[in-house]
């Protein structure tokens, strides 16, 4: 459900930024929308209902919505380390065209 609610915040900043840092902030949204539906969608549930629901509590009260806890800490460490990661790959594709290195993965040669 956290990423419900990550997903409207991140969604308003990137409304706030403008550029490329904008699309970027707002795909990390849609991200997050995409594992929100998918979990509660493997729940069983409705999950463009139950995604509404949380939004809506959550503007109401700003504080957690629903009867689920959420281990908060656990996902704040996979957002970080799914962020840190992308930037990491980033990174090194710009490392690589800079350089004009050419690499092997998967069978396929990659220039930089």
């Amino acid at each position: 459900r956290i990423e419900s609610i990550l997903h409207l915040e991140l969604g308003e900043y990137a409304r706030s930024l403008g550029g490329k840092a904008s699309l970027a902030v707002e795909e990390f949204s849609r991200a997050l929308y995409r594992m929100a539906y998918t979990l509660i969608s493997n729940m069983g549930r409705d999950p463009s209902g139950e995604i509404a629901d949380v939004i809506a509590e959550y503007r109401r009260s700003g504080l957690r919505a629903g009867d689920v806890l959420d281990v908060l800490d656990v996902k704040k460490q996979v957002l970080i380390s799914a962020f840190e990661t992308a930037k990491l790959v980033v990174r090194t594709k710009e490392m690589l065209y800079k350089h004009k290195i050419k690499v092997k993965i998967g069978g396929k040669s990659i220039r930089g």
